[in-house]
């Protein structure tokens, strides 16, 4: 890789992840802003290479930067993402795009009018189970049914609703696998053990399927996983350790010459095995990032694809307050 500046707003848990990880890639210079000095305190003393700056201004005009990272509180994201798309700096906004659909398609109108690459930063659609997910979706026929378990861990960091927190990841990748987006939804959230909704199930209507979303910051085990259900079998997949597996239907074989073979074939599918390459889907996001930069491609995740799943995410938290099944549209 070519000798690429970038610089990341936020240096929260979020920001310092991203300077992690830009700080091992080959070629990457790193500059961090953030209105606290002790956020930036933090960062330069685990990232001594970096450039600090407490000030936007300062740090769009001095960092040299080639492209720029939001990685600031979601409420901030519209303010912070329209300056840098008029200054002209390519950007990627980690997810969700904004907090409300209205916000989120400000910062893709500012990003269009300013011709600069806008990426949303949907880091699951990185993740190597997802990839590898995509290109055997044929294995499965016909999609009839998902769902999406996105548990854990109660946090002492204040946090978007659960739905945007955490839901709005597996609503994107049911896009990104199916090519459809969701067209209604309903759902119910609860508050378990902090001051805002912490729980959250949720049933979305993607035209030609259903999938039912979970999602929590309660229980104190991290669970992040997600099963697709087609006419012709089935995918099970795990976020954290990357596993795959994926049942193919046995065919239509409806005689069999025993008993036992009947309930030892019935209902096991055949397994598809398939190989993963298992890395950090941020590193991998964040190359893709640079590599579109530098090609002027068309980033995997659109501002358009942001305003989607904030759209979505916007409908099921109507829905949780009205009791009624919503309509997703931007």
């Amino acid at each position: 890789m070519k000798n690429f500046n970038i610089l990341v707003v936020g240096a929260g848990i979020m920001g310092s992840n991203h300077v992690r990880t830009l700080e091992s890639m080959d070629g990457v210079k790193v500059s961090v802003a953030d209105i606290s000095k002790e956020a930036l305190a933090r960062i330069k003393s685990k990232f001594p290479n970096a450039e600090t700056y407490d000030n936007i201004d300062n740090a769009l005009k001095n960092s040299n930067a080639d492209a720029c990272v939001v990685a600031t509180p979601t409420i901030y994201h519209l303010e912070t993402a329209i300056q840098i798309a008029e200054a002209g700096f390519p950007l990627l906004v980690e997810k969700p795009l904004a907090t409300n659909v209205e916000d989120a398609k400000k910062i893709a109108k500012a990003a269009q009018s300013n011709n600069v690459l806008l990426q949303a930063g949907h880091i699951e659609r990185f993740n190597p189970v997802v990839a590898k997910l995509k290109v055997n979706m044929k294995n499965l026929g016909d999609i009839v049914y998902a769902s999406a378990h996105r548990f854990g861990v109660p946090s002492f960091r204040k946090l978007d609703n659960v739905i945007l927190d955490l839901a709005v990841h597996d609503i994107d990748v049911l896009t990104f696998l199916t090519g459809e987006r969701p067209k209604h939804v309903a759902g119910e959230e609860k508050k378990i053990i902090s001051g805002q909704e912490d729980l959250s199930t949720l049933i979305f209507d993607y035209g030609s399927f259903l999938a039912a979303v979970e999602s929590n910051t309660v229980i104190p085990i991290k669970v992040r996983e997600m099963s697709v259900m087609g006419r012709g079998g089935i995918a099970r997949l795990n976020y954290i350790n990357q596993d795959l597996s994926i049942f193919k239907a046995e065919g239509d074989k409806l005689s069999y010459g025993t008993f036992d073979e009947l309930v030892t074939r019935v209902g096991k599918g055949t397994e598809v095995r398939t190989f993963i390459q298992k890395e950090e889907p941020l590193k991998l996001e964040l190359e893709s990032f640079i590599r579109c930069v530098n090609n002027h491609e068309k980033p995997l995740v659109t501002g358009e694809d942001g305003v989607y799943a904030v759209a979505a995410a916007e409908a099921a938290i109507k829905s949780t307050n009205t009791g009624k099944r919503e309509k997703i549209g931007v």
